[in-house]
């Protein structure tokens, strides 16, 4: 079952609008799936670290929901992960601090660049802006969604 925030900006676009003031999670709410189709396959829960104006991030979790995975949603940017839950994510995805920052939107908003892990873990826990999205996580294994289909390795 797919979970999600519900939004309620008061836009045009309706009560589920992902324009780029809607960040205001008001509530979570399930997203009916295919139930036969899930009684009939294993269950896999994963949590995703979700931008809503992202595209990537959308298709990320499009394709979570189009294999009936029961997904958490993380809006990293009004609820950011702290220094433990990065330190988790990054073992989880095996790769260093550095590799985790999005290099152009670092560059954007004028931060110095940190000498060491823990300090680019300081500046992703105070900007998480720069935090690369979208990040699955099942179990203790995560991917980047960059590409989408990489999260199929998760499914497997």
């Amino acid at each position: 079952m797919l979970w999600f925030a519900r939004y309620d900006c008061g836009d045009a676009q309706g009560p589920l609008c992902f324009g780029s003031d809607c960040l205001r999670a008001i509530a979570l709410r399930p997203v009916a799936g295919n139930q036969d189709r899930r009684e009939s396959s294993k269950l896999i829960k994963a949590t995703i670290y979700h931008n809503p104006r992202c595209s990537k991030s959308r298709q990320t979790l499009d394709l979570l929901s189009d294999h009936d995975v029961e997904t958490e949603v993380v809006l990293y940017l009004t609820d950011p992960p702290d220094r433990d839950a990065l330190r988790r994510i990054l073992g989880q995805l095996s790769i260093a601090a550095i590799d985790l920052v999005r290099k152009n939107d670092h560059r954007k908003l004028g931060l110095n660049e940190p000498h060491d892990e823990d300090g680019w873990l300081d500046l992703m826990v105070a900007h998480p802006a720069i935090i690369e999205r979208p990040i699955v996580v099942v179990g203790d294994v995560a991917v980047l969604g960059r590409p989408p289909e990489n999260v199929l390795k998760l499914l497997t």
